[in-house]
């Protein structure tokens, strides 16, 4: 035993540090490559047609953020949109605020969720029924604790027109106020960006590398109904990812 282990501490250290500086290599690549290919908003033209769009937010106890979130969704300079809002029997004045926002704009309906079915998690019944309510050609399902610049539909259309997507999945900008929030949010910065290779997600139909981020999505409704939409996805917490990989591979 005692001749097994000579020498065995500098090989490990050697190793180790070979492991390490290959590990770095690979992260420094994705993440040029990541910034080389991600697409931005507003590098695309103005399509002369445009799709009227859905704008899907459900919402659940989000007093705080929702007329924040509605009145910059309802401040855009797209003409071809509706915007829907699903209160999901919320307990804390979210009624009462879109209620108030309601009268205030014809262009928001608001929904109120039906009771949650067995087998359904809470968020996927609320987008399911905001997809079915919806007239849009496209479904943006955005989350009640976000809000738009006032381009963001228009920037957002001309992407999905120009490039012929059947899905989009949007990184926002996060906004951190409390500490451990500080600590937490850098971080799924981090892992978006170094250990995701975004450009190949968009040409690999591998299921191992699909993600989305879950507080933008936009579907084709036509790609959306083939996968299913969320009713395939109705017990599982993670369905942004999983829908995507239901249904297999999407243009663009």
């Amino acid at each position: 035993m005692n001749t097994f282990f000579a020498g065995a501490p500098g090989a490990f250290f050697y190793n180790q540090q070979v492991g390490i500086l290959a590990f770095s290599i690979v992260l420094t690549l994705i993440l040029l490559g990541n910034r080389i290919g991600m697409r931005r908003l507003g590098n695309s033209p103005q399509p002369q047609e445009k799709p009227f769009l859905s704008v899907l937010v459900p919402a659940r106890n989000e007093a705080a953020n929702i007329e924040t979130c509605v009145r910059s969704l309802l401040n855009q300079d797209y003409p071809e949109y509706e915007l829907l809002v699903l209160d999901d029997a919320s307990t804390d004045g979210t009624a009462e605020v879109l209620s108030r926002l309601q009268a205030e704009s014809p262009r928001l309906r608001v929904l109120h969720g039906a009771a949650l079915p067995d087998g359904w998690l809470g968020k996927n019944w609320a987008c399911h029924q905001l997809a079915q309510s919806a007239a849009g050609q496209y479904l943006l399902f955005l989350d009640a604790d976000t809000r738009a610049g006032p381009r963001f539909l228009s920037e957002l259309a001309a992407l999905v027109v120009d490039k012929r997507l059947d899905y989009f999945s949007g990184v926002p900008r996060q906004e951190a106020h409390r500490f451990a929030q500080r600590l937490i949010v850098p971080m799924l910065a981090w892992i978006a960006y170094t250990l995701t290779p975004i450009p190949l997600i968009r040409r690999l139909p591998l299921s191992f590398l699909a993600t989305a981020i879950g507080q933008c999505m936009l579907f084709r409704r036509a790609a959306y109904e083939r996968i299913g939409g969320h009713a395939a996805v109705r017990a599982v917490i993670a369905e942004e990812d999983e829908q995507i990989l239901g249904g297999g591979q999407f243009g663009g």
